[in-house]
């Protein structure tokens, strides 16, 4: 069994740490609905940090094991889990991607 080199353990470790940048980038929106009614910010935060959670929890479960396979679906790292969360995160399209630029 081969293991992975420490360069391209190092690009899996950035590469995970930009999603969750953008998470918490996303996360910290909560306190910025001040003219929200109090109901609709306690709601919608609730929301937003049940969804950060949420691709948090995904993402920690799709790491990389020494040979560079995903220790939870087994195929190579990055798995389709981890790149469409990071094709999703960095679309210049979508919001989430502005938080952090």
């Amino acid at each position: 069994m081969s293991t992975v080199s420490p360069a391209l353990d190092r690009a899996f470790w950035l590469l995970r740490n930009e999603i969750y940048e953008r998470l918490d980038a996303a996360d910290c929106l909560i306190e910025d609905f001040a003219e929200w009614t109090g109901a609709q910010q306690e709601r919608a935060g609730q929301v937003l940090d049940d969804l950060v959670t949420t691709i948090r929890s995904v993402v920690a479960e799709h790491v990389a094991d020494t040979a560079g396979q995903c220790v939870f679906c087994a195929d190579a790292w990055p798995c389709r889990t981890i790149a469409v969360v990071y094709r999703v995160t960095t679309d210049p399209e979508r919001q989430i991607a502005t938080l952090t630029a």
